[in-house]
């Protein structure tokens, strides 16, 4: 396998990845070694019938990915393109079902790939709100049918851009400042039952917050921020937006040390109290989550935690049955 440059676009400088190159007919994706990563992000394949992760590999800029077959398991990690300094990634499905993934970086930049029906585009810079931008996270939020949303945190504030049509690639609109948030650098956000529009964000202190639009159409204002969950909670260091398995709206939530945490929204959309997750307990020290589940029938869930030493630990489920953590790293 050749060696090809990686970056340089956008103010990147070239660096070199080995074993992840494009070729004339698309990306090829050669088997890597993913030995600690960053941060990872999880999607369902177009067919709903698979899981994958997604995770930037620590010691260089390449991205891996592993698909997971229900029946044969978890194959191999193998390389789907590259990301200078990727910091933070997200996973997600189009509302066609084809999969996206986006990566901040180092120096506070966006980048992206879409899946089409022949195969991947490669990492290409998403444009942001401003030229002196800096983005230290971002969510996706997208409903089946619906308009796809992308927020990010940049220099503080929040600011959400959505495709012009409910078309899967569809181009996206302006960016629309939304406020400040809350100071932290963490960000989440979910379709709540009704069809509002949620975003979810943590303090410096790792409370959890949520700003929650006025009504459920298409670039419709916001609300104030108000604490998301009915009990308090702190020292959070990720939240990730999901859904159980009747289609209960679910925030999973990660702190600094401590088994994963959980609060779940009633029909109106209120979420609950926080609680400890139905899986088994996590006892490590986690950096990161993130979790996906399959549309009906299938219904199978998958749960990653990203640890502070770069590894990932991952619990699936079928019908909210959790199974015991797993390495993928």
């Amino acid at each position: 396998m050749s060696n090809v440059p990686a970056g340089g676009g956008d103010g990147w400088q070239t660096t070199v990845v080995p074993g992840c190159f494009p070729t004339q007919s698309g990306w090829n994706s050669p088997p890597i070694s993913m030995l600690r990563s960053f941060a990872a992000g999880v999607a369902t394949t177009a067919e709903g019938a698979h899981l994958q992760v997604f995770a930037a590999r620590r010691e260089d800029n390449a991205i891996g990915q592993a698909f997971g077959n229900l029946a044969d398991g978890w194959g191999t990690w193998v390389c789907s393109g590259y990301v200078p300094g990727a910091k933070r990634l997200v996973a997600s499905n189009l509302n066609n079902g084809m999969q996206q993934v986006f990566a901040t970086t180092l120096d506070g930049k966006l980048f992206w790939q879409q899946e089409f029906i022949g195969g991947w585009s490669s990492y290409d810079p998403f444009n942001l709100p401003d030229v002196t931008s800096f983005v230290t996270d971002l969510a996706v939020s997208t409903a089946v049918g619906a308009h796809d949303y992308v927020y990010v945190i940049d220099r503080g504030k929040i600011f959400v851009r959505y495709r012009m049509t409910d078309l899967a690639y569809a181009p996206y609109g302006t960016w629309h400042d939304l406020g400040a948030g809350p100071g932290g650098s963490v960000l989440t956000a979910g379709v709540l039952p009704g069809g509002k529009q949620a975003v979810f964000a943590l303090d410096p202190s790792g409370i959890p917050y949520e700003l929650e639009q006025h009504e459920a159409t298409l670039g419709a204002s916001f609300g104030a921020w108000r604490p998301a969950g009915s009990t308090p909670v702190s020292g959070l260091v990720d939240v990730e937006y999901g859904r159980a398995n009747d289609g209960t709206s679910l925030l999973v939530a990660l702190p600094a040390t401590g088994n994963v945490l959980t609060s779940a929204a009633d029909s109106e959309g209120t979420f609950g109290p926080w609680q400890a997750w139905s899986g088994p307990e996590f006892a490590g020290s986690g950096a990161a989550i993130a979790m996906t589940r399959q549309p009906a029938p299938n219904n199978h869930a998958l749960l990653i935690v990203t640890t502070l030493d770069g590894r990932i630990q991952g619990s699936e489920a079928t019908a909210d049955q959790w199974g015991s953590w797993v390495s993928f790293l």
